[in-house]
C-alpha cells in the first residue's frame, strides 16, 4: 500500500496538490473511506485530476481485490498441506 500511495502521491503533486493533502486524499480512496471530505474536491477540480481520481478508485478496487484473494488462497492452501500431513 506504501508503495501505491506514494507513486499516486507524486502523480498529484505535479498535478499541484500538496503532499500532505494528497497522501490523504489516496489513503482515503484506497481505504474507501473518508472521501467525502471538503480537501476531497482538490482531487476533482479539474477534468484531469477526476481522470486520475478515477483511475486510482479502479486501480485500488483490483489492488484490494488482489490482496484479500493471495491472502485467503495461501490460508486455504497452508490448510490443505497441513490437513495431507496428518
Amino acid at each position: 500500500y506504501q508503495i501505491i500511495i506514494e507513486i499516486f502521491s507524486a502523480i498529484f503533486r505535479v498535478e499541484g496538490i500538496q503532499l500532505d493533502k494528497a497522501r490523504f486524499q489516496i489513503i482515503s480512496i484506497i481505504t474507501g473511506t473518508g472521501f467525502t471530505t471538503g480537501e476531497s474536491e482538490l482531487m476533482l477540480a479539474t477534468k484531469r485530476r477526476r481522470k486520475l481520481t478515477q483511475i486510482m478508485i479502479l486501480f485500488s478496487y483490483i489492488f484490494n481485490i488482489s490482496i484479500v484473494t493471495t491472502i485467503v488462497n495461501t490460508f486455504i492452501s497452508y490448510n490443505n498441506t497441513t490437513l495431507l500431513e496428518w
